[in-house]
């Protein structure tokens, strides 16, 4: 038999490998460096600018340069881990992230032709938009159309800083049409200008829309429409059976929800949850048992009735809550909210509390502290709707006063 001599096989080995995993920590060192170089210069270029410095998406350190110099920090050290092991004769290992990062390196480009058409067209729309309300404050706009009866006398008149309200600019509180023509030509300019960079080829952008609420732009833009279908019944039964549970009992009310709900997922959610929040299913989702014969069941026509039938059994505090969540959008924060309810912050958290547990407004996984969602812009637009003109109003006139404070 051939002995082997140990002492020599691993010194062979030292020898081959020994180097390649000094130049493999080195290209990792070198990365390390370049990473940090380049997230820094980026950062650094990035927050210069005001405009881009005050958009924070996590703590207030963590601007829109710092997130973009992190990413330009890890597609470095990608690229660098890749290089590393390509040396070592084991970058087969990462042949799938290898075909990633071809691709990533192939679209930043359009990418970046992209975001300059936008960042040009929003200097552009900037600029036309101080220009028409500069021009209409000097022509003094509001006081010509008040002398003929259209409008407010004090006209666009610039006043002293000690008769404007805390808060206000002097004479901003009277520059209303030039401002407003101001954010019409900003908008007239951005649009078109959005849509041209999302033009851009290989450039793919996912919309979700309900039909009767469609953009227009869309079909300017070409897009191409998928409608997306109902589930069949084979589907709608199973989505039934993980709400309800497996149980045969349900197999009744299963069969009544599919034919009323005509296999619409969110509807199949909605009527499940109100008639869990009715009382009429007790249990855990997954086992809910039917407290009621099953003649007994109302359930609105449409999901906007079921939605509304769920809002309509919560607490007047909770609905004012719900409400004005509604009007800031889909998603706000705990802190804007404590600003515009009239509530004391124990009673501001239970009223959170009892709508996560409904899942109407819910809190999200976000890098962001405190973020509330609605489950479902329908549950928002119901909410919103279901609004007098004059509660409408004071909420609005409530956020606009907190933004203009802030």
């Amino acid at each position: 038999m051939y002995q082997v001599d140990q002492g020599a096989y691993w010194q062979a080995q030292v020898m081959f490998w020994g180097p390649k995993v000094l130049i493999a920590l080195l290209i990792l060192v070198a990365t390390w460096a370049v990473a940090r170089a380049v997230k820094w210069m980026l950062q650094k270029a990035i927050d210069k600018s005001p405009a881009l410095r005050k958009h924070v998406t996590g703590t207030p350190e963590e601007t829109v340069g710092h997130q973009l110099g992190t990413i330009a920090k890890l597609i470095i050290w990608l690229v660098g881990i890749m290089a590393a092991l390509q040396f070592l004769g084991i970058g087969q290992i990462l042949a799938p992230i290898n075909r990633l990062t071809i691709e990533i390196f192939d679209f930043l480009p359009r990418l970046l032709g992209a975001g300059l058409i936008f960042f040009v067209g929003l200097i552009v729309a900037r600029i036309v938009r101080r220009l028409v309300e500069t021009v209409l404050i000097a022509t003094n706009v509001d006081g010509l159309l008040a002398k003929i009866g259209v409008g407010s006398t004090d006209g666009t008149v610039r006043t002293s800083p000690d008769a404007v309200p805390p808060g206000a600019a002097p004479g901003a509180t009277r520059a209303s049409l030039a401002r407003a023509l101001g954010v019409l030509a900003f908008a007239l300019i951005i649009i078109p200008v959005a849509i041209a960079a999302l033009q851009v080829p290989g450039f793919l952008v996912l919309l979700t829309s309900r039909p009767n609420g469609m953009p227009v732009w869309i079909a300017r833009c070409h897009a191409e429409v998928v409608a997306i279908q109902p589930l069949d019944d084979d589907s709608g039964l199973t989505m039934l059976a993980d709400m309800l549970g497996p149980s045969a009992a349900n197999d009744d009310l299963k069969n009544r929800i599919i034919s009323h709900t005509a296999n619409v997922p969110l509807f199949i959610e909605e009527v499940c949850r109100g008639l869990r929040d009715s009382g009429t299913l007790h249990g855990q989702w997954g086992d809910l048992a039917l407290m009621r014969p099953i003649d007994e069941l109302g359930i609105p026509s449409s999901i906007q009735g079921v939605i509304a039938a769920r809002l309509d059994r919560v607490s007047r505090q909770e609905r004012s809550v719900l409400q004005i969540a509604a009007a800031l959008g889909p998603r706000s924060s705990v802190a804007m909210l404590r600003n515009l309810v009239e509530l004391p912050e124990s009673a501001l958290q239970d009223c959170l509390a009892v709508l996560d547990r409904a899942e109407l407004l819910v809190r999200i996984d976000s890098e962001l502290d405190d973020t509330l969602e609605f489950r479902h812009e329908m549950v928002r637009q119901v909410t919103y709707d279901s609004m007098v003109e004059k509660v409408r109003e004071d909420i609005h006139a409530r956020i606009l006063a907190r933004l203009e404070n802030d």
